[in-house]
């Protein structure tokens, strides 16, 4: 038998790879396949979409970081949400007059404060809420893959993830990233519940809506919208007991939040009021002869707060303590007036507001000013600027989500949801004013119609040519009229920017560029009270500073200008906390400006001869007294907490003077008459470690002891001193000399 001849398989000849390029031709190739491993993968994919807007977000809180601005917090609404989270951790739950906003923001700063350490609270909770916007982030692309496709998803978290405004807010201390938050989430939840009735996603519909209706009260009318909607989308319009119940829980949580926060205002002051009492305010500052679309007017006053508003209502109607709610059915009546004797006007109003919240590019500020507050952030200027009448990113954004509007009206059913929600953002606000952060909620959804528009064009091989040019036609004349600007609203002076630029070069120590601010808006405005409170504490730094520098001249002159401006800002606003806090800071001024022309021999020859103290004593304990009055007048108005200090340092001063003068008396005159100086400088300390415990006031209180001759208690105060301050030189020194 023949053998069988074996095939042969012919190989390639191997090829010699060349050292010096393998590892280059190959470690790509791995890296890259790993990678995408990764981000197939659910973790990494979170990890992609949440990290890229975190990073951002924490490049814009480094580059903040050096701002004064940004390491307090000093502006109209973020101030009002951090006194009610103090007054909260603090254990007061509810302001006597009830919640003026909705409450839930102010308990979520309560929450960081009782968490972090006091010094690091505010910083705590911007670093929190760059976590939470870019979680925002995630949640938008989600929504896009549900309601859209991958590629809408990706476009809509790329424009989320550097948008300026949002990253901008997410930083600060105010409650859009929340607002957001809880509306993607509804969203979402609405996506899943559609078809079928499942319990678990109506009640998240239900609760995330009414969590955001504690956050902002605008969401509310969605609930009847989102119940019939889901109604429809089940098609069990006459299968009522399989959808009853679902809605019923749906409804019932919506409703709760805003329920219980009316029960905490009903024990409060007794008066059952829905989440807030600010609408009726509101509405009025929107509606009015001097309203213009974009800011918060009340005629006659150029700034105001609430207590401004009650006591407007308090003196109009003869009524010295009328309660919130009637404030509210009083300016509420005053808005309506307006409309009904006004109707021509009322519909200009309605008109730009209508354009500022649907088709304007400007972002209009209203507690800050964002190219004066944020002018050295990188990420800000790269993505958040504007060149002439164009803002970027929101000059082409809305054009683009108008045109993806348009483009997806085949698919209304499904995206139904989506069109409902935006004109209900948009209604809830076209009676009131139309700033910046008020239009953030409806952001995620703008940029997904945004990417439904850009999509179209991309990768599209069936548009034809005249398709193409009628998209590009209309995009432009979009861009157009979003950034036309009709009203000037873009190139308006701002007091807002105004007021901040002046805040912000008075921390800077650039006192007479602050001045020139402040001066020009006076000139404008002499009747604003924060402007004379801004121009009090600039004259009060500038005056301490020459003191310190020894020109006791000027000094003397800018700490009583502001003294004179603490005392104009009071006139014109009695019931403003900050009114009295700068004018009891510019008596603090005075005083210690005049306790450095206190003369040691000066004082011991009066006091020999049997004469009274030296006057200058007398003016510089009278101003600290003024001090202590104003900064008590403000702590009584707003439970102002960390006034603490400031009054702890005008009785500290006033501690300090009496307890010269004891020592001073010890050496020239009988016991009975030092020891009263002794026994009034003891009482003041006494004060002072009911408002604050620091090293240097029992250290002072030590001393009194001590020149009494009481060495046990003196001890036990420098002792004291030492536990919260263990370098602390004075009281280490006088416990060695007790030892010793």
């Amino acid at each position: 038998m023949a053998k069988k001849k074996k095939s042969v398989q012919l190989k390639p000849a191997p090829v010699k790879a060349d050292p010096s390029t393998a590892q280059y031709e190959t470690s790509p190739t791995l890296e890259t396949q790993k990678i995408g491993n990764l981000l197939s993968t659910p973790v990494g994919m979170g990890a992609l979409l949440i990290g890229v807007p975190l990073l951002v977000r924490l490049l814009h809180f480094l580059f903040m970081l050096p701002n004064p601005l940004f390491r307090t917090v000093v502006m109209m609404d973020a101030s009002w949400y951090h006194q009610q989270a103090l007054a909260i951790v603090s254990g007061d739950f509810a302001p006597p007059d009830g919640f003026f906003r909705p409450p839930f923001y102010s308990f979520f700063l309560a929450f960081v404060y009782m968490v972090f350490k006091p010094t690091m609270n505010i910083m705590m909770v911007r670093l929190f809420q760059c976590c939470l916007g870019s979680l925002n982030c995630y949640l938008t692309f989600r929504l896009g893959e549900r309601l859209f496709s991958r590629r809408v998803a990706w476009i809509g978290w790329i424009i989320m993830a550097f948008y300026g405004p949002l990253f901008f807010f997410d930083n600060e201390l105010l409650s859009p990233v929340w607002e957001v938050f809880f509306n993607l989430v509804l969203l979402l939840s609405l996506t899943f519940a559609e078809g079928n009735t499942s319990m678990k996603w109506w009640a998240l519909a239900g609760f995330c809506l009414g969590m955001s209706s504690i956050t902002r009260a605008n969401i509310l009318p969605f609930l009847p919208v989102m119940v019939v909607w889901l109604v429809w989308r089940t098609k069990r319009w006459l299968a009522f007991e399989e959808w009853r119940r679902p809605a019923l829980v749906a409804v019932v949580l919506a409703l709760l939040p805003g329920v219980l926060v009316g029960v905490r205002n009903k024990v409060g002051y007794g008066q059952f009021i829905f989440i807030a009492h600010q609408g009726g305010l509101t509405f009025h500052v929107s509606n009015n002869p001097q309203a213009d679309g974009l800011s918060p007017i009340l005629p006659g006053r150029p700034d105001f707060t609430q207590s401004d508003a009650t006591r407007i209502v308090a003196d109009e109607t003869k009524n010295p303590a009328p309660s919130p709610g009637q404030v509210a059915e009083y300016f509420s009546r005053k808005a309506t007036t307006f409309i009904k004797e006004n109707p021509g006007r009322f519909l200009m109003l309605t008109l730009k507001r209508s354009y500022y919240f649907l088709f304007s590019s400007f972002e209009g500020a209203n507690n800050i000013d964002f190219d004066s507050y944020a002018k050295d952030s990188v990420p800000k200027m790269l993505f958040f600027w504007r060149l002439g009448r164009f803002y970027f990113p929101s000059g082409l954004v809305i054009p683009l989500m108008w045109c993806g509007l348009a483009m997806s009206l085949p698919r209304w059913r499904r995206l139904s949801i989506l069109y409902l929600y935006l004109f209900l953002q948009f209604a809830s606000f076209v009676f009131f004013f139309v700033v910046a952060r008020f239009r953030l909620p409806s952001v995620p959804i703008w940029t997904l119609f945004a990417g439904q528009a850009l999509t179209a064009q991309i990768g599209n091989r069936n548009m034809t040519q005249t398709q193409f040019k009628v998209f590009a036609a209309a995009l432009v004349l979009l861009v157009l009229l979003v950034n036309a600007d009709p009203w000037g609203a873009s190139v308006r002076s701002s007091s807002v920017k105004e007021l901040a630029d002046a805040m912000q070069m008075t921390m800077e120590e650039k006192f007479e560029e602050a001045y020139a601010v402040l001066t020009r808006y006076l000139q404008a405005q002499p009747a604003s009270a924060i402007a004379h409170i801004y121009m009090s504490s600039l004259l009060t730094r500038q005056g301490m500073k020459e003191l310190d520098q020894g020109d006791t001249t000027n000094a003397a002159d800018h700490i009583d200008a502001a003294l004179k401006h603490a005392q104009r800002a009071v006139e014109l606003s009695p019931d403003r906390k900050e009114s009295h806090q700068q004018l009891a800071e510019a008596y603090r001024a005075q005083g210690h400006y005049t306790s450095n022309f206190i003369d040691d021999e000066e004082v011991r020859r009066r006091l020999i001869n049997g004469e009274p103290a030296p006057a200058v004593i007398q003016f510089t304990l009278e101003n600290y007294e003024k001090a202590e009055a104003a900064c008590a007048r403000a702590m009584e108005m707003a439970k102002p907490y960390e006034l603490n200090l400031l009054m702890a340092n005008i009785l500290y001063r006033r501690a300090g003077i009496v307890e010269y003068l004891a020592r001073t008396a010890k050496e020239v005159l009988p016991d009975d008459t030092w020891k009263a100086f002794c026994q009034q400088a003891k009482n003041l300390c006494e004060r002072i470690l009911t408002v604050e415990r620091s090293a240097d006031h029992y250290y002072l209180y030590g001393t009194l002891f001590l020149m009494e001759g009481d060495t046990e208690s003196a001890r036990v105060q420098f002792e004291t001193s030492l536990e919260l301050d263990v370098f602390h030189p004075g009281a280490t020194k006088a416990l060695k000399e007790l030892k010793g």
